[in-house]
């Protein structure tokens, strides 16, 4: 089997207000790049700290990683310093459907 497409970046360390806006504008140098956000949220609805991002290739979620990993993150709560590292798509589908289950 050929290895999974590490099209994806999972961020990590995000406050619990952290909204889409937020992390697209963080990405913003990505734009043209990005297919889709998810956050993860805990049942209060609040974000338990983790999103992931699809990238249109695997080039683009490894340069983006690169850098954002380790970099100042700003939202509502102020400013954090957060992970972005490479993932699959099914790393971040097996993630999106167990929090799926918690908040819907």
């Amino acid at each position: 089997a050929s290895p999974p497409n590490r099209d994806c970046v999972h961020m990590k360390g995000l406050s619990q207000n952290v909204t889409e806006n937020d992390i697209v504008n963080f990405l913003c140098g990505y734009q043209p790049s990005l297919i889709w956000t998810h956050i993860h949220y805990n049942p209060k609805r609040k974000c338990n700290g983790s999103a992931y991002v699809q990238m249109c290739s695997a080039d683009e979620a490894i340069r983006c990683s690169n850098e954002c990993n380790q970099k100042f993150f700003t939202d509502c709560n102020g400013s954090r310093i957060i992970e972005v590292v490479p993932c699959s798509q099914e790393e971040m589908l097996n993630s999106v459907r167990s929090s799926y289950f918690l908040t819907h």
